[in-house]
């Protein structure tokens, strides 16, 4: 049998501005795309799509924050994943101002946003019923208590509201040491721990 080979050009085009970089029809050379920089989808469908084969995590990465602030400051730590995979987004935590609106954070891995959702992630705020004795109606019909802020920590898993299901937002992570970045977007909050958390499935994503 014989086996040939072609030899790759591998000089670099003049470079247009705004614009990347492909492979000719017969890969033997990259030229100048009609696709520009700013065109690169960066949505979450597309990020999904991009990831679809990848394995779900089936392992939890804590990271304690030590009850830390988040305020006007981002929090900052490295992490280690010995497991590259899908994981999911949750956060422990205790809100400390008084606003209706859910808690929104942003996250960065290795100083980018992995889509552009994770600029405005959204955690919600959690309720209780005031503490006290029953309240009754006139008829003597007991009626529910009034609902107040829950002050103690709780643990909640990010979730993209924009979608019927309500699915969890997820990130890949490869193997390998990763600085994660917690941006403040709304609200004032104590960090107990932070988790990319074990994943199942995501359903097909619609926008």
């Amino acid at each position: 049998p014989v086996s040939t080979s072609v030899e790759a050009n591998l000089t670099l085009p003049i470079p247009v501005a705004g614009r990347t970089l492909k492979w000719n029809e017969e890969e033997t050379g990259l030229i100048n795309s009609d696709v520009s920089i700013d065109e690169i989808d960066e949505s979450y469908s597309s990020y999904l799509s991009l990831y679809a084969d990848k394995e779900l995590s089936k392992i939890d990465i804590i990271q304690d924050l030590d009850n830390a602030l988040l305020d006007t400051q981002p929090l900052e730590f490295e992490i280690v994943v010995e497991n590259p995979g899908l994981y999911s987004i949750g956060l422990c935590y205790k809100c400390l101002d008084d606003s209706m609106a859910d808690v929104r954070i942003g996250l960065k891995i290795d100083g980018e946003y992995p889509y552009d959702k994770a600029e405005k992630i959204d955690f919600p705020r959690m309720w209780c019923n005031e503490e006290g004795e029953a309240l009754y109606d006139d008829a003597g019909n007991e009626y529910a208590p009034q609902q107040v802020p829950y002050v103690d920590y709780f643990y909640n898993e990010a979730i993209d509201e924009t979608v019927q299901n309500g699915d969890k937002f997820i990130v890949y992570l490869t193997e390998g040491s990763h600085k994660v970045t917690i941006l403040p977007v709304r609200g004032k909050i104590e960090v107990d721990y932070f988790a990319f958390a074990a994943t199942s499935n995501p359903d097909n994503y619609k926008e």
